[in-house]
């Protein structure tokens, strides 16, 4: 039996950011610390959607729903915290903020900020 410790560590989340270059215009995994200084970081919530693919604060995710960061965990909605969705069967990543910003802008959801 795996010691408690061991357990703890075997459930963090990998620690993941991504920044969007408004110069470029184009998204790029950081790198470094000092990159975190930069604007437009996004952060990995851990999970997956039902493709498999990582979701990160800022993308956009069926619904047309914004994915964020605020009070403590990551949110889709203002009702509902990212990790109580069942993400294999119910999301699916669309697009994020930056370069697909239309998709909120058409059904005027989402929590642009």
């Amino acid at each position: 039996m795996p010691t408690l410790s061991k357990r703890i560590y075997n459930k963090m989340r990998e620690l993941k950011f991504r920044v969007y270059d408004e110069e470029a215009k184009k998204i790029y995994q950081v790198e470094t610390w000092d990159e975190l200084q930069m604007p437009n970081v996004m952060q990995f919530t851990g999970l997956l959607d039902k493709s498999g693919k990582k979701i990160y604060e800022g993308d956009i995710v069926t619904g047309n729903q914004q994915v964020y960061f605020e009070k403590g965990c990551f949110w889709v909605n203002e009702r509902t915290p990212l990790g109580y969705l069942d993400i294999n069967l119910s999301l699916e990543v669309i697009g994020n903020i930056y370069e697909h910003s239309h998709l909120l802008n058409d059904l005027g959801s989402g929590k642009m900020s």
